[in-house]
């Protein structure tokens, strides 16, 4: 049996567990499973097998458990039990420590479902859900794991009944059906905001309180058990499932939206959904129902009728099988429902003037038969102005939900949220999720072609911004330099529309020259173009000589533009006119008013600017000459480290100013001073790694470091132990370079490493070992010569070295 079919089976079987009565148990496999043969047997195979198991071994399978209630669960006495089924249980529970008094529910899952491995992703998660706080969202407060091993949540006690009940009991409206469903779409919303998906939402995970209110409950549970196991059960329900999500695929926020468009349906209907029946007008499908057969044909009729048309439309969208052709947020469906309860065009058919035009009309009916009293001549001058109305309307919602999908979703994303995860440990693959989710609201709002310019602008830095998180040399980056170039590109194309249409526009121009600085940093630093990268630098200073000279921004912008030529001149061997550009970066960055100097993103581009003076000094004149320049780059990136405690780019700007000088200590032959600098760089770099181990940066840093620090101790007597940590730096660059094919970074990284191992063994008069190595490390630089990714820094300083050392040894001779 095929991965999908398991999982769905699974899903059937344990809702089935649910249902005692043996007929009720056969009408909602039959529903459940329709038109699925292989499903139904697999299905009924599971449920045979649970009633042997419960004939043999009673606490086994799936049922709910039959044994007496917990006394205490935590701090809180149970009271009573609130329901059971395959999932575990439900308690009403009281705070028992006398602290307070505080009435909750517990469920309490069964431990099967979460073994072992994942309790501290359990932890981890339902402390995140416990920061989750929104009206229509039952409060999760805390959870744990008892003494039996069973993981628990303890949660807000809503006192209420399924929204598909209240709806039946209550005779609920279309109109009155909608608005709750707003509400529900309004809190769902604020969960993906949060990172957060349900996972399993149907009718009877939203309550209607007391107070007619409703109460989103199991928020999270779904996905915490998702999480902690592969191949673990993946809570989901027939009909409020998306194809995807009954494929097996892990849940989405798009299927949280394909989810709210079934329970809009099963309340409109007054029936529960079906796989088959998504394609069904929602409008006919109430004139079938079963659940409205005592109703007067009359009844139906008009409940079809209000539903007709637009409802049955915004509940085909949310409930399309493609992903990409639903709403793309919860906001968004919950706007098109708005819509229709104010007679408004909804998102689908708001390019249609004649549609637009209809609804003005619905809206203002007694105002345009007033108007027709007044005369032909008036009407048709409403007419026209109505027509005119309604393309501003248009406009106006169109920008309007642009705004709300950007505004409060990718700018969220990517600044506040992404920002917080930064400060976290750990959280690389959270930021990398977060940072193409937010991509995803980017390039809909991107390809919006009546999207205003500060909206695009937005899009555009946003771009911008995405980029340096991907390959960025400001922050703790994501490795992936191709897509930081395809943004970067789409940044370009709509800053450039942009300044098309406004040359003198501050914000584009500047917005120009930071992309063009970074795409020329990528060519660079990944892919050796130089040539393409002085072009963009000779652009870069263009538009920021048509910005004001005074403002903050033209003066760091000023600084980074030296910087990188700087950069760009040591790579080109050009080292004289290298050390003149540093020297104006620092020199324009050290006259900034005190307060601007010591902002963050000054303190890195002045430690950057000494570091490329340093390296300018150390090959144009003399790594002696040098020395003092990095003692100073010490000073200011150790000063920036204890002012950021917190803050992983001091650190990491401190490890390499470390190493840079210990480097260069031990290109003049003193190893003592130069192995004190290795051994205080490679203190600080479990730090750096504990912090985000799988960063790409931190990992090249540790490289760089330990291998220092290998020759470090070589040079300074301790040959054996400065071979056995080369040779195993030595293998992680291997397996750098092989993950990720030979980019030109990694391979050369890993010529240096071979040539570090291979100058221990010369150095001490082992050529035998010594030269093989040697010819290993030629060979990389031969690589990198054919791709053309050989540049003149490496030419003149670690090829020509390689060469004259295999002289000096008499290798060719070998």
């Amino acid at each position: 049996m095929d991965a999908t079919l398991t999982r769905r089976a699974f899903t059937v079987f344990e809702d089935a567990l649910d249902i005692e009565g043996p007929a009720e148990r056969e009408n909602f496999l039959s529903a459940a499973c329709e038109g699925d043969p292989a499903l139904l047997t697999e299905v009924r195979k599971l449920l045979r097998a649970d009633a042997a198991a419960e004939r043999v071994m009673p606490t086994g399978g799936l049922a709910p458990t039959v044994g007496p209630m917990p006394k205490h669960i935590g701090r809180y006495r149970i009271v009573d039990l609130l329901g059971q089924g395959g999932m575990g249980e439900v308690y009403v529970a009281a705070r028992d420590d006398g602290l307070f008094d505080h009435v909750v529910a517990i469920k309490r899952i069964r431990p099967s479902l979460l073994p072992e491995t994942a309790r501290a992703l359990f932890d981890r998660e339902r402390r995140a859900l416990a920061t989750l706080s929104h009206r229509y969202i039952a409060q999760l407060y805390d959870g744990g794991v008892d003494d039996a091993g069973a993981p628990y949540f303890i949660m807000e006690l809503v006192r209420g009944v399924a929204i598909d009940t209240h709806a039946a009991n209550n005779d609920l409206s279309p109109r009155q059906i909608v608005e709750k469903m707003i509400q529900v779409c309004d809190a769902v919303q604020h969960a993906h905001q949060n990172l957060i998906v349900h996972a399993d939402l149907k009718p009877a995970n939203i309550l209607i309180n007391e107070a007619g209110d409703p109460k989103i409950v199991d928020f999270g549970v779904a996905r915490v058990l998702r999480d902690a196991d592969d191949i673990a059960l993946h809570p989901q329900t027939p009909g409020y499932a998306s194809p995807q999500r009954e494929a097996g695929a892990s849940p989405t926020p798009a299927d949280d939206v394909f989810a709210l468009g079934a329970i809009l349906r099963a309340l409109l209907t007054g029936e529960a959904p079906r796989a088959s029946t998504h394609t069904q007008v929602t409008s006919e499908a109430i004139a079938k129902s079963s659940a409205f057969a005592q109703r007067k044909p009359e009844w139906r009729a008009e409940r079809a009728r209000l539903v007709h048309g637009d409802l049955d439309d915004i509940i085909a969208d949310a409930c399309a099988s493609a992903p990409e052709d639903r709403h793309q947020a919860a906001v968004a469906l919950a706007a098109d429902l708005r819509a229709w309860l104010d007679t408004r065009p909804i998102a689908q058919h708001a390019d249609d003037k004649l549609y637009v035009f209809r609804k003005f009309i619905r809206r203002r009916r007694w105002r345009v038969i007033a108007a027709g009293v007044a005369g032909f001549g008036l009407i048709v001058a409403l007419m026209l102005t109505s027509t005119l109305y309604a393309q501003a309307d248009f406009a106006r919602k169109q920008a309007e939900a642009r705004f709300t999908e950007v505004r409060s979703l990718a700018k969220y994303l990517l600044y506040d949220v992404y920002d917080r995860l930064e400060r976290t440990p750990q959280t690389l693959a959270m930021r990398r999720d977060v940072a193409r989710v937010a991509q995803g609201y980017l390039n809909q709002l991107a390809d919006t072609p009546s999207a205003p310019a500060d909206v695009l602008l937005e899009a555009a830095d946003g771009f911008a911004r995405i980029a340096d998180l991907q390959a960025g040399r400001s922050r703790a980056n994501l490795g992936d330099p191709r897509g930081a170039l395809e943004n970067l590109a789409r940044a370009e194309a709509i800053a450039s529309r942009l300044a098309a249409a406004d040359p003198a526009n501050a914000q584009v121009l500047a917005l120009r020259a930071r992309v063009v600085m970074h795409h020329a940093a990528i060519a660079m630093n990944s892919t050796q173009d130089l040539d393409s990268a002085a072009k963009m630098l000779d652009e870069a200073g263009q538009l920021i000589a048509k910005l004001p000279a005074d403002a903050r921004e033209t003066k760091l912008l000023t600084v980074q533009r030296e910087l990188e030529t700087a950069i760009l001149g040591n790579w080109a061997g050009t080292y004289t006119d290298s050390e003149d550009h540093a020297r104006k970066a620092i020199t324009i960055a050290e006259a900034l008013p005190s307060e601007d100097r010591s902002a963050r993103d000054a303190q890195y581009l002045l430690a950057r600017a000494y570091d490329a003076l340093a390296e300018a000094t150390y090959y144009g004149e003399s790594p002696a000459a040098s020395e003092p320049i990095y003692r100073r780059l010490v000073d200011i990136t150790t000063s920036h480290m204890a002012a950021r405690p917190d803050d992983m780019l001091a650190l990491r700007l401190t490890i390499e100013a470390h190493w840079a000088l210990g480097s260069t200590l031990l290109g003049i032959e003193r190893p003592k001073d130069g192995l004190a600098q290795m051994q205080a760089a490679a203190a600080l770099v479990p730090t750096l790694i504990n912090y985000q181990s799988e960063d790409a940066g931190a990992q090249r840093t540790q490289r760089i470091v330990y291998s220092a620090l290998a020759q470090a101790l070589a040079m300074s007597g301790r040959f054996n132990e400065g071979v056995d940590l080369l040779r195993s730096e030595l293998a992680r660059s291997e397996e750098q370079v092989r993950k990720t094919g030979s980019r030109p970074d990694q391979l050369r990284s890993y010529g240096v490493t071979l040539a570090m191992l291979a100058d221990l063994y010369a150095d001490n008069n082992m050529a035998t070992e010594a030269c093989p190595i040697y010819q290993t490390a030629e060979q990389v630089w031969i690589d990198l010569d054919k791709r053309e990714a050989l540049t003149q820094l490496d030419r003149d300083n670690a090829q020509r070295m390689v060469r004259e050392r295999q002289v000096q040894q008499k290798c060719r001779a070998q």
